[in-house]
């Protein structure tokens, strides 16, 4: 069995203690797989992962203060970092793998943080540059009004098409933006990911968002979400967990990241 986590750690640097503890886990805690974004970057992560037993993948393009990495324990999982077709654009928001998860199969893996942010059209030509189109605006956007997410859901599609794709971390997108906005921005991001033949393992069996961020004005939106293609989602034994532990008022002493963990595990399929 394959344990894994997605955290933001929100550049917050008691987070990055709290990552360093769950590498040094063993035993029946041992943790193999960690999808990690907004990274403090005084870290050697590189050098903490090898001591840890860990190999780590570091997005490629261009970088910047917020970045995602991937770490895989190397004695459950080989593998090797990988860079994507649109590292151009992303940079250091998305970091990627190919891996070899026992009893599942070559994957590729990414940890994924879309900026909450309409992308510029300098931005844009960037994108424009790797030879895609533009994706294609929500109903309820402006005219050109693309956002990070839309580009990230470009990318993963892409992916999708091309094999077993795992991915977890910071969407900035949920359902419940919809509850209290005009449109169905959210809803109409979930229904573009399933028609990217990837399936949302929050909603997988009717289940429902479980607050992940605690910086939206006391609104509970869950923004981490872990996504698969369904050869790798077959694997995934039910929904990704939020890790009860974490609290408004933790968060709000700076005592953790601002926002919470969510866990899942994987195994082969029984025979």
């Amino acid at each position: 069995m394959i344990r894994a986590v997605s955290a933001n750690l929100g550049r917050r640097e008691v987070a990055a203690e709290w990552v360093e503890d769950v590498l040094g886990r063993s035993g029946d805690d041992a943790v193999d797989l960690l999808f990690l974004q907004e990274v403090p970057v005084r870290r050697d992560w590189e050098t903490i992962c090898d001591k840890s037993g860990f190999d780590v993948g570091i997005g490629a393009g261009p970088t910047y203060q917020v970045r995602s990495l991937l770490m895989w324990r190397r004695s459950a999982i080989s593998g090797a970092a990988l860079t994507l077709p649109t590292a151009g654009y992303h940079g250091s928001y998305l970091a990627a793998a190919r891996l070899e998860l026992p009893l599942v199969g070559d994957v590729v893996a990414v940890s994924v943080h879309a900026s909450p942010a309409v992308v510029e059209s300098a931005y844009q030509e960037i994108w424009l540059g790797t030879g895609r189109d533009l994706p294609q605006p929500r109903t309820a956007a402006s005219s050109g009004e693309l956002w990070d997410s839309d580009f990230v859901l470009a990318t993963l599609a892409e992916l999708a098409r091309l094999g077993p794709t795992l991915v977890a971390g910071d969407f900035n997108e949920c359902l419940a933006w919809d509850e209290t906005h005009p449109g169905e921005w959210g809803r109409e991001y979930f229904d573009r990911i399933a028609s990217a033949s990837l399936i949302s393992l929050t909603h997988r069996d009717g289940e429902i968002e479980q607050q992940t961020a605690f910086t939206h004005d006391g609104l509970e939106y869950q923004l981490d979400h872990v996504l698969a293609t369904p050869d790798v989602a077959s694997h995934v034994l039910g929904a990704p967990r939020v890790d009860p532990t974490w609290t408004r008022d933790a968060v709000l002493a700076g005592a953790t990241s601002d926002h919470a963990p969510i866990w899942f595990e994987m195994q082969g399929l029984a025979p």
